[in-house]
Protein backbone atom coordinates (compact mmCIF):
# COMPACT_ATOMS: atom_id res chain seq x y z
CA UNK A 1 0.00 0.00 0.00
CA UNK A 2 1.46 3.37 -1.00
CA UNK A 3 -0.59 5.30 1.54
CA UNK A 4 0.81 5.14 5.07
CA UNK A 5 -1.38 5.08 8.15
CA UNK A 6 -2.89 8.50 8.83
CA UNK A 7 -1.11 9.41 12.04
CA UNK A 8 -2.80 12.66 12.98
CA UNK A 9 -6.47 13.55 12.96
CA UNK A 10 -7.44 15.37 9.82
CA UNK A 11 -8.60 18.93 10.29
CA UNK A 12 -12.12 19.45 9.09
CA UNK A 13 -12.35 21.60 5.98
CA UNK A 14 -15.11 22.17 3.52
CA UNK A 15 -14.12 20.95 0.09
CA UNK A 16 -16.20 20.60 -3.03
CA UNK A 17 -14.98 18.07 -5.57
CA UNK A 18 -16.76 16.30 -8.39
CA UNK A 19 -15.61 12.71 -8.93
CA UNK A 20 -16.61 10.50 -11.79
CA UNK A 21 -18.49 7.33 -10.86
CA UNK A 22 -15.55 5.02 -11.56
CA UNK A 23 -13.14 7.18 -9.58
CA UNK A 24 -15.56 7.40 -6.64
CA UNK A 25 -15.99 3.61 -6.63
CA UNK A 26 -12.20 3.18 -6.62
CA UNK A 27 -11.87 5.63 -3.73
CA UNK A 28 -14.46 3.70 -1.72
CA UNK A 29 -12.65 0.42 -2.45
CA UNK A 30 -9.38 2.04 -1.34
CA UNK A 31 -11.02 3.05 1.96
CA UNK A 32 -11.99 -0.59 2.52
CA UNK A 33 -8.44 -1.66 1.62
CA UNK A 34 -7.06 0.91 4.10
CA UNK A 35 -9.28 -0.55 6.82
CA UNK A 36 -8.12 -4.08 6.05
CA UNK A 37 -4.43 -3.10 6.12
CA UNK A 38 -4.50 -0.72 9.12
CA UNK A 39 -7.37 -2.22 11.11
CA UNK A 40 -9.37 0.98 11.43
CA UNK A 41 -12.04 2.49 9.19
CA UNK A 42 -11.51 5.74 7.35
CA UNK A 43 -14.02 7.84 5.46
CA UNK A 44 -13.26 7.83 1.74
CA UNK A 45 -13.42 11.63 1.70
CA UNK A 46 -10.69 11.82 4.35
CA UNK A 47 -8.36 9.95 2.04
CA UNK A 48 -8.43 12.59 -0.71
CA UNK A 49 -6.00 15.05 0.93
CA UNK A 50 -3.69 12.22 2.05
CA UNK A 51 -3.62 10.73 -1.44
CA UNK A 52 -2.84 14.15 -2.96
CA UNK A 53 -0.12 14.82 -0.37
CA UNK A 54 1.44 11.41 -0.98
CA UNK A 55 1.28 11.92 -4.74
CA UNK A 56 2.94 15.35 -4.58
CA UNK A 57 5.64 14.19 -2.16
CA UNK A 58 6.36 11.11 -4.30
CA UNK A 59 6.60 12.92 -7.64
CA UNK A 60 10.39 13.06 -8.12
CA UNK A 61 10.23 15.33 -11.15
CA UNK A 62 8.02 17.79 -9.25
CA UNK A 63 10.32 17.68 -6.20
CA UNK A 64 13.37 18.26 -8.41
CA UNK A 65 11.64 21.13 -10.17
CA UNK A 66 10.60 22.62 -6.83
CA UNK A 67 14.17 22.54 -5.49
CA UNK A 68 15.77 23.87 -8.69
CA UNK A 69 13.30 26.68 -9.26
CA UNK A 70 13.35 27.94 -5.69
CA UNK A 71 9.77 26.85 -5.11
CA UNK A 72 10.72 24.22 -2.53
CA UNK A 73 10.55 26.72 0.34
CA UNK A 74 6.76 26.77 0.42
CA UNK A 75 4.79 24.13 2.33
CA UNK A 76 2.80 21.60 0.34
CA UNK A 77 -0.78 22.76 -0.31
CA UNK A 78 -3.50 21.36 1.92
CA UNK A 79 -5.76 20.90 -1.09
CA UNK A 80 -5.54 21.21 -4.83
CA UNK A 81 -8.16 22.57 -7.21
CA UNK A 82 -8.05 21.42 -10.81
CA UNK A 83 -9.90 23.59 -13.35
CA UNK A 84 -12.60 21.74 -15.28
CA UNK A 85 -10.65 21.90 -18.54
CA UNK A 86 -7.80 19.90 -16.92
CA UNK A 87 -10.01 17.03 -15.77
CA UNK A 88 -10.44 13.81 -17.68
CA UNK A 89 -13.76 12.50 -19.00
CA UNK A 90 -15.93 11.69 -15.95
CA UNK A 91 -13.91 14.14 -13.78
CA UNK A 92 -10.89 11.83 -13.39
CA UNK A 93 -7.47 13.36 -12.67
CA UNK A 94 -5.05 13.75 -15.55
CA UNK A 95 -1.32 13.29 -15.13
CA UNK A 96 0.44 16.05 -17.02
CA UNK A 97 4.16 16.63 -17.36
CA UNK A 98 5.12 20.17 -16.40
CA UNK A 99 7.90 21.98 -18.23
Amino acid sequence: MKLARISKPLRSVQMRVMLGGDLNASLERYARYYEQVHGEPVDARALISEILRTFLEGDREFQSWSRSSGNGQRPAPQFLLIPRQHQGRNGDWLQRKVG
